[in-house]
């Protein structure tokens, strides 16, 4: 064979191989991020999710009945203010709690009975920086810091009936106002804990004062942190309560499920996100305390139990569409960083897609699990400080644009090779003939 002939041969398979090789495709672009030495990307999402749910709602959560529901609205701000994202949500709900006047906080005369109300109403102020000066609801001119103050009895129990709950609350509210807590008040709520120290339930909070027997997970976490903020020995006083939280988490070497390890349950319910957020919310306090029992490995399970609740990148793309594992693909808006309550609601969002029981259940686990996802900068804080006035992005990966109108592309596709691969051999085979036809002129 001559050189050519061995040249065009040559030409004839580096197109066959040029074909055959797939396309370069351009990289997702990647939303940025907030930095995870500060906040981890699962606190970011649900802090988007949360602020764009308040935002749906005109400013405030909803039952699955429609009608408002003002204690999740106010653990939205608490979880958005630490967090550090949503300043301008944060202001918009609090006024919207304002504006709901009784219906939330109640009456004057009802302040016995509206002690957790007052309370998180006033921690809600505070978080939004809201100047309660002059407010008045339909009832009148209101004070609803001297309004929870009035209800303080002389052995320092808070409202009726008293509970571990409300005194807790009012104690984080109390904090924020002139005057502090009174000790009697903190005296109190230690003297609810169990006391005996030869119980496995020494240190935990519950439903009756002292008592070993009804101690509660979440009653426990509620009373660390209220402690933290009130208490002036919180670091010593603190101690028996977070020992045993730590031992009130799910472990698997005790026999809890792959999908409960890390998590708490409260008296009455399975393992859940609402009282795994308060137990890492108190956890994290201890973040730093020169202890030799700091809960790290716990806090740090806690969040990982919470993770796996969460929709995340690799479950919704950023369309809004669940990637179904177990059913047809769902379309469900709003959902990338909302935290299920557990494994179960979690599984029927997937199957079932979302329905207003499931929104407004994933509105108070979100609101809740985010309070344990931190940072903990400081024990209350409000949008004064280092609080952002927009809400972050995802950080998820956005899929290339599928349009075919308005779009560069990425280069040759399969399509575009096998063009020219045949227009190559039509070039060859031309040429060839044409050296063919030219050779036999010469030989006659």
């Amino acid at each position: 064979m001559s050189r050519f002939p061995k040249m065009a041969a040559a030409a004839f398979a580096l197109l066959v191989m040029a074909a055959n090789l797939p396309h370069a495709a351009a990289d997702p672009t990647v939303l940025d991020s907030p930095d995870p030495t500060s906040l981890t990307a699962y606190a970011a999402r649900a802090s988007l999710w949360l602020g764009q749910a308040l935002d749906d709602g005109d400013g405030l959560a909803h039952t699955a009945d429609g009608q408002p529901d003002y204690a999740s609205t106010a653990y939205a701000i608490l979880a958005l203010t630490q967090m550090g994202y949503g300043a301008d949500q944060i202001q918009n709900s609090a006024k919207a709690l304002a504006q709901a006047g009784d219906a939330f906080i109640g009456t004057p005369d009802q302040a016995d009975t509206k002690t957790s109300a007052l309370a998180l109403f006033l921690l809600s102020a505070y978080s939004a920086n809201l100047d309660l000066t002059g407010y008045s609801t339909a009832s009148g001119p209101r004070d609803p810091a001297s309004e929870l103050r009035s209800t303080i009895r002389d052995d320092g129990h808070v409202g009726e009936p008293a509970s571990v709950y409300s005194q807790a609350f009012a104690i984080l509210a109390l904090t924020t106002t002139p005057g502090g807590v009174p000790a009697n008040v903190l005296s109190w709520l230690l003297t609810q804990r169990c006391a005996n120290q030869n119980n496995p339930n020494f240190g935990g909070f519950g439903f009756s004062a002292g008592s070993c027997d009804d101690t509660d997970s979440d009653s426990t976490a509620l009373a660390i942190r209220a402690l933290v903020a009130g208490d002036p020995k919180w670091d010593e006083d603190a101690v028996p309560s977070v020992n045993y939280l730590v031992h009130a988490q799910k472990t698997s070497q005790e026999g809890a499920l792959a999908d409960e390890a890390g998590g708490f349950a409260a008296s009455m319910t399975e393992t859940n996100a609402n009282s795994t957020g308060l137990a890492a919310w108190a956890l994290g306090s201890f973040v730093g305390v020169p202890q030799d029992d700091v809960p790290t490995q716990a806090l740090a399970n806690a969040q990982t139990y919470l993770e796996n609740l969460a929709f995340a990148c690799d479950t919704v793309q950023a369309d809004g569409t669940v990637i179904a594992t177990e059913a047809v693909d769902q379309k469900a808006t709003a959902l990338m960083g909302a935290i299920a309550y557990d494994t179960a609601t979690r599984e029927k969002i997937f199957s079932a897609g979302l329905t207003d029981e499931t929104q407004a259940s994933l509105m108070g686990s979100t609101a809740q699990a985010a309070l344990g996802l931190g940072p903990w900068t400081t024990i209350l804080p409000n949008i004064s400080v280092g609080v952002q006035s927009d809400l972050p992005t995802s950080g998820c990966p956005v899929p290339a644009a599928a349009s075919t109108q308005d779009t560069v592309s990425d280069g040759p596709t399969h399509t575009d090779n096998w063009l020219y691969l045949l227009g190559g051999v039509i070039l060859v085979l031309g040429v060839f003939l044409g050296w063919r036809f030219l050779t036999a002129q010469r030989r006659h």
